[in-house]
């Protein structure tokens, strides 16, 4: 008879506060990063109890302190850093995100989401390849014969959903890939054109926009739609 495994976990997060000074005006204050962890276990019995629920939280909680603790030694300049006095960034960001300002860092921060998308659609490309391959070669091999009907029609549905999947993804990152390439020289124009005031507004903009980090997709939107209307801008 075979056993029933059910999955016991525990996600648990807290708030880590993380001291800020802004690179404009001095100001002192503390940034909140939430910090989770979580714990999964498997449960061969008739479902999770909670002795096995408590453990599991239990688990979790270590794992939450460990990742806590890293965190207020290690730090965080990258979520929570824009000064609520003067709206300048943390010492610590602009020494990791924009060391020689903010025109060379904003150039940086374009041209690798260019090159990361072009690395995405080549992987999206390769897994699509691979997983036609390896079905194709499953379903046409000598042994696909012995395959149950529903076996059969198995490897086809996960093949079909894994390059279904893999072929959005590779037209995604091939669209940014092209907005991003077509767009560059309007971007660096404008970049090169502008005063920092006006770099900093763009980064606030993005900043804001990935939900209070320096990190995320929204920097393609900002700066490609500034670079747009800069070129509109020249040619008027």
């Amino acid at each position: 008879m075979p056993i029933t495994t059910y999955k016991v976990e525990s996600t648990v997060s807290r708030q880590v506060a993380l001291p800020r000074t802004c690179s404009g005006c001095g100001h002192s204050w503390m940034g909140s990063v939430t910090v989770t962890a979580s714990h999964s276990t498997d449960s061969s019995m008739s479902g999770p109890n909670e002795k096995e629920k408590a453990e599991a939280r239990k688990t979790a909680l270590e794992k939450l302190e460990v990742a806590a603790k890293r965190m207020e030694a290690w730090g965080d300049v990258t979520r929570e850093v824009l000064c609520p006095r003067c709206g300048q960034f943390d010492a610590g960001a602009m020494k990791r995100h924009f060391p020689k300002g903010y025109a060379t860092g904003l150039l940086g921060i374009y041209r690798g989401k260019i090159w990361s998308n072009l690395v995405l659609f080549v992987l999206c490309v390769l897994g699509f390849l691979i997983v036609v391959s390896v079905a194709l070669s499953i379903l046409t091999s000598k042994e696909a014969r012995k395959y149950s009907e529903l076996a059969f029609l198995s490897i086809g549905a996960l093949a079909l959903i894994f390059s279904v999947s893999l072929s959005f993804g590779a037209y995604k990152c091939a669209r940014k890939f092209g907005i991003t390439s077509a767009n560059s020289r309007n971007v660096r124009a404008m970049i090169e054109a502008t005063s920092d005031a006006y770099r900093l507004a763009l980064v606030v903009d993005a900043y804001r926009k990935n939900k209070n980090s320096l990190s995320g997709d929204a920097w393609i939107d900002v700066l490609t739609a500034a670079g747009k209307r800069h070129r509109k801008g020249q040619s008027a």
